[in-house]
């Protein structure tokens, strides 16, 4: 029986200040079987970029929904 996937989801408005670090954590896990999703809540700096720069990472954009939309 192989490993079971692990969603990993990342909900960011505006958080390019830690992003990275937070993504860096997520694919540096010693368990192989990982999926990092990014929802992004429509951010104005550079978030949906730092996320989009991590192979294997999904980022999906929410418009106009903020941080409490990506929570959801």
């Amino acid at each position: 029986m192989s490993e079971p996937l692990v969603s990993v989801i990342v909900p960011v408005k505006d958080e390019e200040l830690y992003l990275e670090q937070a993504l860096r954590s997520v694919v540096e896990q010693s368990y192989p079987h990982i999926e990092p999703i990014v929802i992004d809540g429509d951010s104005a700096d550079r978030s949906r970029e730092i996320a989009r720069s991590f192979e294997g990472v999904r980022c999906l954009t929410q418009s106009g929904t903020g941080l409490a939309g990506a929570w959801n």
